[in-house]
């Protein structure tokens, strides 16, 4: 083997596309200094050798990188090792609208012969993933077999990201950032969870309907990289969690409607940067722990801000506990009719109300003030949102996450998680035994008792050690938390978490027994008076003026005629349909979304994922063309009918006064049956 000297033409072009599609990474090669050095092997090959050890030829065997690549490609075809294989949705899983469309779509294809395979029939990936860059020969092969749309790069040591300058073409690579810039992404980390992490991010952000068949490949061996590799096919699913469906879309504008353009006197949330709070604040779920902890909320009411989320509104109350504020996160009846139950046994006056724009219009006549903040990420917000500064962008998916990004944007800077469990000891004691939700040892008797539907099969690390179970609903919960604390921490704010459940990371594990908290200067009441009084009060914001002057139902029908004109151009691939769909339903990488594409993109991802997942299944392979045209077609109508949906849902909306009316009408829709709105 040689020495390869540094300076080459392949180099030089590819530091200038690095300069211009990547300019931090160039700016870290530029003046690199690598440990190891770039070695040429009799072949022309390179290697890349440190104190006499080898990246590839670890056994001194004359093993060179692409022996290695190709024999990886070799066992690629005939193995499923590294893919991430996606799971026919179930009937829970859709909405009305996603189920009739696969529904048609597998009846038509059976009447035409069509079986399914377990796995799809080709080699195809959406998403690439690859573990270590090396010098880039298990890459170039790679993109080759599986013939990718978005490509990730994870490489932990910046020595092989610069001698690969010399070996690898990543100018062809890197153009391709010219279209899109989710074609490519680099990242660098030395932490398995980070990496993982940032890998699912990658994902979500490219195409979150293309988790089906992505191949996850090392270039060479290393813990770090193998542990993330494992965490990342673990959790493969949250790439296309919470990604909404059009009918739940309707509701929260129809929610948005009456809480803000039908209604008068209440204020809107906004961020409060630079204030400080000058006193403590408890945020509170209904997590089973708070049972041990409820005395010490007790004791210290008159110390801090009491933050109710949910349910944990009757725990407290039931407990002698009025909250300075109710949280309220979820849309639809059940969560207001829940409150209902409770006000028939407890005075709610003196507690003010934080709502999303999308609670129940209902819940606000239960309380004394109300204050809404705009839930980001869906149709309503780009409809009525002001301002990123009246949002939270972690307030979901469970209320907890909303308490503690209200207080932390409202200047908090000491604050206490209890009852924040985010799953639980024992499955079977799932919530506070004050709490509204059926269970054998519950105290608190309402007239309307609620059941928890959700399971716990996950274990994770507890708090305070030992394990929790879990579920995924509640671990994303937890990756919420994590983000907010994170995203605050130039506000100084401490967050310890007094509850027995998840570990949360930024979050000090903190015993309540153990916190003295001292007494305050001035009556509470006056400092929650002054911070209600910092956010504005609605009138100043015109929403009844922009929903009027606003064509909503234009925007949709443009919007789906671009929709409708990508299943009419019959794409051969369904990778490529799944990507021409996904460049118009995720804008995000170049501007913020729009209301139409809010509304209608979360039940068309389901029915492109279904597509995708059906068509390179299709067996016998030569039927494959035919079930894709059915596919689009398919398509289409569906888009079609949400659009003529959303018209009906526009002329009645002032006549749709529950979730429960909107969505029996939606249901029992028709193209020749137009429901009452009353249904």
């Amino acid at each position: 083997m040689t020495v390869v000297a540094v300076e080459s033409d392949m180099r030089a072009e590819n530091m200038a596309a690095f300069e211009r599609f990547l300019p931090a990474y160039a700016e870290l090669l530029r003046e690199y200094v690598p440990q190891t050095r770039l070695v040429e092997n009799l072949d022309g090959s390179c290697d890349v050798e440190f104190r006499g050890q080898c990246l590839y030829d670890t056994a001194g065997d004359g093993t060179t990188g692409p022996d290695l690549a190709r024999r990886m490609i070799d066992e690629l075809k005939t193995s499923p090792r590294g893919r991430i294989f996606a799971t026919p949705f179930g009937s829970s899983s859709l909405d009305q609208t996603t189920s009739v469309y696969i529904t048609q779509l597998l009846k038509q294809g059976v009447d035409d012969g069509v079986t399914f395979l377990r796995v799809p029939n080709g080699h195809e990936a959406y998403h690439l993933i690859v573990m270590g860059m090396g010098l880039g020969y298990h890459l170039a092969e790679a993109l080759k077999f599986c013939e990718p749309f978005s490509i990730c790069i994870v490489e932990p040591n910046l020595d092989f990201l610069y001698h690969s300058l010399s070996t690898f073409d990543w100018v062809s690579l890197l153009e391709r950032r010219k279209e899109w810039p989710w074609s490519v992404s680099l990242l660098q980390s030395d932490n398995a969870a980070e990496m993982s992490e940032r890998m699912r991010g990658h994902c979500r952000n490219a195409n979150p309907s293309a988790v089906d068949s992505t191949l996850t490949i090392a270039s060479y061996p290393n813990d770090i990289m193998s542990a993330a590799q494992k965490t990342f096919a673990k959790d493969a699913h949250l790439i296309h969690s919470g990604l909404g469906f059009f009918s739940d879309e309707l509701e929260m504008v129809r929610a948005s409607y009456f809480n803000l353009v039908a209604a008068d006197n209440f204020r809107v949330f906004k961020h409060s940067p630079g204030t400080r709070a000058g006193l403590p604040a408890f945020i509170v779920g209904s997590g089973p722990s708070l049972d041990q902890d409820i005395e010490f909320v007790k004791a210290n009411q008159d110390r801090a801000v009491i933050i109710s989320c949910g349910s944990a509104l009757g725990a407290l109350m039931t407990n002698g506990i009025r909250p300075d504020f109710q949280v309220q996160l979820e849309n639809g009846e059940a969560a207001r009719d829940m409150l209902v139950s409770m006000a028939k046994k407890y005075d709610y006056s003196g507690i003010c109300l934080i709502g999303s724009n999308t609670v129940s219009p209902q819940t606000r006549a239960l309380f004394g003030e109300g204050v809404y903040f705009m839930r980001q990420a869906l149709t309503s917000y780009a409809m009525f949102s002001p301002g990123v500064e009246y949002s939270l962008s972690n307030a979901g998916p469970t209320v907890t996450n909303t308490g503690l990004e209200i207080a932390l944007r409202s200047g908090f800077t000491e604050i206490y998680l209890l009852g924040c469990d985010l799953g639980a000891r024992s499955p079977d004691h799932h919530h506070s035994r004050f709490s509204p939700y059926h269970m054998a040892n519950r105290t608190a008797e309402y007239d309307a008792a609620v059941t928890f539907i959700q399971k716990f099969p996950v274990r994770e690390l507890g708090n305070f050690g030992g394990i929790v179970f879990t579920n995924e609903i509640m671990t994303w919960s937890r990756q919420s938390m994590e983000e907010c604390i994170r995203g605050n921490a130039a506000t100084g704010a401490r967050v310890f978490n007094c509850s027995d459940g998840l570990r949360i990371k930024g979050a000090r594990p903190q015993v309540a027994d153990g916190i003295r908290i001292a007494a305050l200067q001035r009556p509470k009441a006056e400092i929650v008076a002054e911070l209600i009084e910092r956010w504005p009060e609605a009138s100043a914001f015109g929403f009844n003026e922009k929903w009027h002057a606003t064509d909503w139902r234009g925007a949709m029908r443009r919007y789906a005629d671009q929709l409708i004109e990508v299943c009419e151009s019959n794409p051969d691939r369904s990778h490529a349909f799944l990507h021409q769909m996904g460049l118009l339903m995720i804008p995000d990488h170049y501007r913020p979304a729009h209301f139409e594409e809010y509304c209608l993109r979360g039940t068309l991802f389901m029915a492109v994922i279904a597509t995708d997942y059906y068509c390179r299944r299709v067996h016998p392979p030569e039927k494959r063309g035919m079930f894709q045209q059915l596919a689009y077609a398919g398509i289409a109508e569906t888009i079609q009918t949400m659009l003529d949906q959303a018209d009906w849902f526009f002329d009645h909306i002032d006549e749709i006064h529950t979730n429960v009316a909107l969505k029996d009408a939606l249901v029992s829709w028709t193209p020749d049956k137009i429901p009452s709105p009353t249904v």
